[in-house]
């Protein structure tokens, strides 16, 4: 599933760049720490670790209190689908502005999963019946709704001292309670999860992946660059895909709708016109004779 590891890239910093104020609003889904403190220790974790050095003065805004999900909200039987895997059935999800003094990022969109690589890097036989110190979570900076083809990684990560399986702990709050916080804009950017788990931008063939996927992981923890798309179902609990969409704003009255339909043909349009101009041509002159 990797090609390369993950390097951060080399910008081109001058002494004004170390005094500039740099901010992000990174998005948490299933992070393993429960507290506000916990989660800001994470977050200047995973972007020293993407930029290759540490942040200064950095500091966090909590935007959002923590939202619950629960998979049985969606499948009431949504226990069975890890029933080995309790880690699965809940999780939460935070939105933090980060800050900090000094160099940009050196990608402005990523999605980063972070998985425990001194389990996964066992053979299966060896980690049948026993369970990871933490379950795999994701942190997601996106632009607009979206990530940049390419920019999906997988940190094989050791555990900190303070992270833990999730359901260590639970929050009290209903389903309907949840569905109301995610309407506020500031959840508006994650909750198309397709849009935040792109396809790479190489395509790899299925003799490509059997090589990498026999390859495992490497003998010390690792970020790397995914260059098979990630199947989220796999890492997140069954149904939260149905449930973050369903908190996509809908077009209010008609004239909305309308609009929105507009919007949506230009873009397909333009899109088809790119990808194959002979036919488009054919359209434009159907379209000029028709009107």
């Amino acid at each position: 599933m990797r090609s390369a590891p993950y390097r951060p890239l080399l910008l081109k910093i001058t002494l004004e760049t170390f005094k500039m104020e740099q901010r992000r609003v990174i998005y948490f889904v299933g992070p393993p720490v429960q507290e506000e403190g916990e989660i800001n220790d994470l977050a200047e974790l995973l972007l020293s670790r993407l930029n290759g050095n540490l942040l200064d003065q950095f500091r966090t805004d909590i935007l959002s209190l923590p939202v619950v999900y629960k998979s049985t909200w969606i499948v009431p039987d949504g226990r069975r689908q890890r029933s080995e895997r309790p880690g699965m059935d809940e999780l939460d999800l935070w939105v933090l502005n980060c800050i900090w003094v000094g160099p940009p990022l050196p990608i402005n969109t990523f999605t980063l999963l972070v998985s425990d690589h001194n389990f996964y890097s066992k053979p299966s036989q060896e980690r049948a019946g026993n369970s990871p110190d933490f379950e795999t979570f994701v942190a997601i900076c996106p632009y607009r709704g979206k990530v940049k083809a390419g920019n999906v990684l997988q940190w094989d990560a050791e555990a900190q001292s303070n992270w833990r399986m999730r359901h260590l702990w639970s929050r009290e709050m209903t389903q309907w309670t949840a569905a109301g916080m995610l309407r506020n804009s500031v959840w508006l950017d994650m909750l198309d999860l397709n849009a935040l788990f792109p396809a790479p931008v190489d395509v790899v063939s299925r003799r490509q992946r059997a090589s990498k996927r026999t390859q495992q992981r490497g003998p010390k923890p690792s970020m790397y660059i995914c260059t098979e798309r990630i199947r989220y179902d796999t890492y997140l609990p069954v149904g939260i895909h149905n449930f973050l969409a369903a908190s996509i704003p809908r077009p209010s009255n008609v004239e909305d709708l309308c609009r929105a339909l507009w919007q949506f043909e230009k873009k397909t349009f333009r899109s088809n016109i790119n990808k194959d101009k002979e036919s488009n041509i054919l359209l434009v002159r159907y379209l000029m004779m028709v009107t």
